[in-house]
């Protein structure tokens, strides 16, 4: 058993190290992707930023998003639970929007000062009011659009277990309806053996009608 668990607890350990390197490999492709394209759109107004002046920033940026993605999955997960109402999940994620966006301005700005691309820069109530006039609109689009993806997958995992369950409970009703079949035939059939015994014994001929018993035997 203690065994057992070890396993269990290596897969489910395993599975998250697999799950946290997809997010963080798609923030960072992501993330490279928008730095070519801002820097091919300033690249005509000649204002001599390199691609890695853009890359330093968006990237942080994005990186900061694959560390809370597991944090907007799993509030996705909480509103979409059944046990919630339509009210409290409606709460749930109001309360859940601020959280997220002001915790991604708190370690996009962080991390501009740690990785030394602008080291005096200061996680302030300024900074952050800047960050969320500048970008507070396009973090709650991402926020709607990581939820919906994970409102589909989850509605697609949903139909999908109905439907390979349904399958599995008309198995079940074939089978059961095959053995009423055996069990309404073998007595029909055990009746007209014995009826057939009896015609042979009624017409005296004991060899066929010791025959017909081994044969029922």
């Amino acid at each position: 058993m203690r065994h057992r668990s070890a396993d269990i607890g290596r897969a489910a350990s395993s599975a998250w190290l697999e799950f946290g390197a997809i997010v963080l490999a798609f923030w960072t492709v992501f993330g490279i992707l928008a730095s070519a394209h801002f820097f091919f759109a300033d690249a005509a107004s000649g204002t001599g930023a390199t691609l890695g002046d853009f890359a330093s920033h968006i990237v942080i940026f994005y990186w900061a998003w694959a560390i809370l993605t597991p944090f907007v999955l799993f509030a996705s997960r909480s509103a979409l639970a059944s046990s919630r109402t339509r009210w409290q999940r409606w709460m749930l994620a109001v309360a859940c929007v601020p959280v997220i966006v002001t915790g991604h301005g708190v370690l996009y700005l962080a991390g501009l000062r740690i990785l030394g691309v602008d080291p005096e820069l200061r996680v302030s109530v300024a900074s952050l009011a800047a960050f969320f006039v500048r970008h507070g609109g396009g973090d709650v689009m991402t926020i709607v659009l990581l939820g919906a993806g994970y409102a589909f997958f989850e509605t697609s995992r949903r139909a999908r277990d109905r439907e390979l369950t349904a399958i599995a409970l008309q198995k079940e009703v074939a089978l059961l309806n095959l053995e009423m079949l055996r069990w309404q035939l073998q007595p029909h059939f055990l009746f007209n053996a014995l009826n057939t015994v009896s015609t042979l014994v009624l017409r005296e001929d004991a060899v066929a009608a010791d025959a017909a018993i081994a044969l029922i035997g």
